[in-house]
């Protein structure tokens, strides 16, 4: 009950925030452009990668670049999900995890999503803050975000790489396609993939659009 409760926060925190992005397609058509290396964003993620940049949530290196095509590591997730859900950041000192360091500067993400239970770590202590997250890791942390009990789910999953998903995130990957956060290549989810700074923009723009629609009363359309 206390992590529904926790994730209903979140949920709430969210639908608030829509209020605050509304960014429309014409608008990113037509925004100056902002990264060096633009013109290596993918099309299907270039207008979620403008809209990240614009709202403040992912920010490119000191050199100007966005790097769409890096890879991206559960620490830099945790800020993500911290800006884009707007969650409380406290000023904490200490880790819960024994694997960050109390000094380092993510510490308060970290703790921020652990607090929201969006990112909870391995179960021994650790939340491998500089490994990256692979999409099944993904699909999971989003999924959490809403207010879905993705119990069983697994069992409808209709992709063809899906005996390469760990069994513990079988529910979440078919709990995030249908959701319309994530999608494959067509053929294949990509599970153990790790994902890119690029698929990231665009799972956390879909989140926002689902949670507009959500609010709106309608059903999301977009997928990654």
């Amino acid at each position: 009950m206390k992590k529904i409760n926790k994730l209903n926060k979140v949920l709430t925190q969210s639908v608030a925030l829509t209020a605050a992005i509304s960014v429309s397609a014409t608008n990113v058509a037509s925004a100056e452009t902002i990264y060096r290396d633009l013109n290596q964003v993918s099309d299907w993620a270039a207008e979620a990668v403008t809209i990240m940049q614009k709202e403040g949530i992912m920010i490119g290196d000191t050199a100007g670049n966005f790097r769409p095509l890096d890879k991206i590591t559960r620490q830099e997730v945790a800020i993500v999900l911290t800006r884009t859900l707007k969650l409380q950041v406290e000023d904490v000192t200490t880790s819960s995890f024994a694997d960050v360091n109390d000094n380092d500067s993510a510490l308060k993400y970290i703790e921020a999503v652990k607090k929201a239970g969006l990112m909870l770590g391995d179960g021994n202590d650790n939340f491998r803050p500089k490994d990256f997250m692979t999409r099944e890791e993904m699909a999971a942390t989003f999924v959490r975000i809403h207010n879905v009990d993705p119990t069983g789910k697994g069992q409808s999953l209709n992709v063809q790489d899906k005996e390469a998903i760990s069994d513990w995130a079988k529910d979440y990957v078919a709990a995030t396609l249908e959701l319309g956060l994530m999608k494959g290549d067509g053929a294949n989810f990509n599970p153990k993939r790790e994902a890119t700074r690029q698929e990231t923009a665009m799972v956390a723009n879909n989140n926002i659009q689902i949670i507009k629609k959500k609010a709106a009363g309608s059903d999301p359309v977009i997928a990654l």
